[in-house]
Formats: C-alpha cells, sequence, structure tokens
C-alpha cells in the first residue's frame, strides 16, 4: 500500500495549462486509479479502459476543481463514476452478467495459491458487504487514506465513515473466520 502523493503544485501548474504538471499527475495516479476502477469492474482489461477515460475526464475537467476536497478525493469520484459507467454500458450493450476473474492454476506454486485464495476470499468478502462499508473498507485498507478524505469522497461525514469501516472490519472478521 503507497501512500498517496501530494501535488497540489502540479495540479495548479495543470490547471494553468502546463502539460508537463498533468503528465505527473498521470504518472502519479495512475496505480491508484487502475485499483479503484479493478474494485469496481473486477476485470483488469475494463479497468484500463477505465483508467483511460478517467484521465481524459480529468484532463477535460480540471478547471472545474477547485482543492475545497484533496485532489485524490476527486479523482477517486471521477474514477468510481467512470467505472460504473462502463460497467452499465457493457451490460447494456451486451447483455451479459459481469465476468469474475479466474486465476490460472498452472502458473502458480503451492505458496502463491494460498496467498491467491486468501485474496480471493478477502475481495470476495468485500463483495459482500454493503456498497458504501465495501468502498470505506477498500479505501482505508488499500489507499490508506484518512476517514475525513474517505467521508469526502463518499460523501458522508468522517464519523459516518469510522462507523462504516467498524461494521466492514467486524463482518470482514466473521466471514473469513468461517
Amino acid at each position: 500500500m503507497t501512500k498517496l502523493p501530494d501535488l497540489t503544485d502540479a495540479v495548479a501548474r495543470a490547471q494553468a495549462g502546463e502539460h508537463e504538471a498533468f503528465e505527473q499527475i498521470v504518472r502519479d495516479y495512475t496505480a491508484f486509479v487502475y485499483r479503484t476502477a479493478l474494485s469496481v469492474t473486477k476485470d483488469p482489461a475494463e479497468a484500463d479502459e477505465v483508467v483511460q477515460s478517467t484521465f481524459v475526464r480529468v484532463y477535460r475537467k480540471l478547471h472545474t476543481f477547485s482543492g475545497r476536497s484533496a485532489f485524490s478525493t476527486w479523482l477517486y469520484r471521477i474514477t468510481v463514476n467512470q467505472a460504473r459507467n462502463r460497467l452499465r454500458d457493457r451490460a447494456r450493450h451486451q447483455g451479459m452478467e459481469l465476468d469474475k476473474a479466474r486465476l490460472s492454476v498452472e502458473d502458480h506454486t503451492a505458496e502463491q495459491l494460498d496467498h491467491d485464495r486468501r485474496r480471493r476470499m478477502l475481495y470476495q468478502a468485500l463483495d459482500e458487504l454493503p456498497e458504501i462499508q465495501g468502498q470505506v473498507a477498500r479505501l482505508r485498507l488499500a489507499e490508506e487514506l484518512p476517514f475525513a478524505q474517505i467521508g469526502e469522497a463518499l460523501g458522508i461525514t468522517q464519523n459516518a465513515a469510522k462507523v462504516n469501516f467498524h461494521h466492514a472490519v467486524r463482518k470482514l472478521k466473521e466471514r473469513l473466520a468461517q
């Protein structure tokens, strides 16, 4: 889990039209956007597409970022919206259920298989949480965001983020203990 960089200066420079500053934002936040998109889409190829559409959207809408929240919070909201739109459009156009990614057993050692099994169990348990609890847990555990920023990103209070995280952890422990 990596800490997200503070790119306040780069964001201001990008808003002023400096292309190198925007490129720095893309470089420093691509992994964050990809992880967020993957947590919504559950499909690496779809997540790649969401990364592209997210940064196109950010480029077009950067002038609207006011700095009232953290840039990563604003970017998270755009990413989740882009991912949800992509899933909705895909389901509408293809008329099929979303596929879960499958691991190729032949390519893994026993240790990797055990690690992958535990990771799948965790992601499955996260998927079974109520939506807001799952989002809070992912932002707190995977992105290590503070509760205030999680609250901003999800449009809830800091205390609501804490409460949802507490309930999510309790449910995850119960689920994983089985």
